[in-house]
């Protein structure tokens, strides 16, 4: 069925579609929910904290890699994971998640680097550098994980987040799966938005589970910098 103006308008539709979602995961899938708000609360926490340290420091501390990350990188994107989560947009908040875990471990690498004093010329140096060298987002993660005692924690979740939705491989073998186990392919696959059913609660707890991975990695990440960084 093609698109038609609606006299309620589209806004109406997403808006009665998150109400709903919002009720749904309340009642059958609160984990899920709680670990996407409390990643929002920990990016307004995150930049609280850099308010403070401007106030002590001067403005420099506003031109760090890791500033920016926090700024404009972690406090949007996890408003980001909310708003697809209301609208049943699954993979979109896995793309979110995995793009805020990629920029942490690379403002965190360029900021140690100290190879310039504006954050943007050290992430573009960082990045050059990256793509003469040939160096994969792997090594990088993994990089990461060594410099801020998580070893392979970061590696992994990238590599599943990869593995299941940002290469077409996975997404496909997750859709023929659902189709396997419900009789019926994910709605996340046909139409958005969309409201949640009993089917979706096992990838609902697994997202519940990786947001959670992520918020570890970025607490012990934020919390090692700000004792040997700031």
């Amino acid at each position: 069925m093609r698109m038609a103006e609606s006299k309620a308008g589209f806004a109406r539709m997403f808006a009665d579609t998150c109400i709903a979602n919002e009720k749904f995961l309340m009642s059958g899938s609160r984990g899920a929910y709680q670990e996407v708000v409390e990643l929002v609360n920990d990016s307004i926490d995150q930049l609280v904290l850099w308010v403070k340290v401007w106030k002590n420091k001067g403005e420099k501390v506003l031109s760090r890699p890791v500033f920016f990350y926090v700024n404009n990188v972690l406090l949007p994107f996890s408003y980001a994971i909310m708003c697809d989560l209301l609208i049943g947009n699954i993979p979109a908040c896995y793309m979110e998640l995995r793009f805020m875990l990629e920029a942490l471990a690379k403002c965190y690498i360029a900021e140690a680097s100290k190879s310039g004093t504006f954050f943007e010329i050290q992430i573009l140096s960082l990045e050059k550098y990256l793509s003469e060298g040939k160096v994969s987002l792997s090594n990088v993660l993994r990089e990461f994980g060594n410099m801020t005692g998580l070893k392979e924690k970061p590696l992994r979740l990238w590599k599943k987040i990869s593995d299941l939705w940002a290469h077409l491989g996975g997404f496909v073998s997750r859709v023929v799966d659902h189709v396997i186990e419900t009789g019926r392919p994910p709605l996340y696959s046909l139409i958005l938005p969309m409201e949640y059913t009993d089917a979706d609660l096992p990838l609902l707890n697994e997202l519940e589970r990786d947001i959670g991975t992520f918020r570890e990695i970025l607490h012990e990440a934020l919390s090692k910098y700000r004792k040997e960084l700031m």
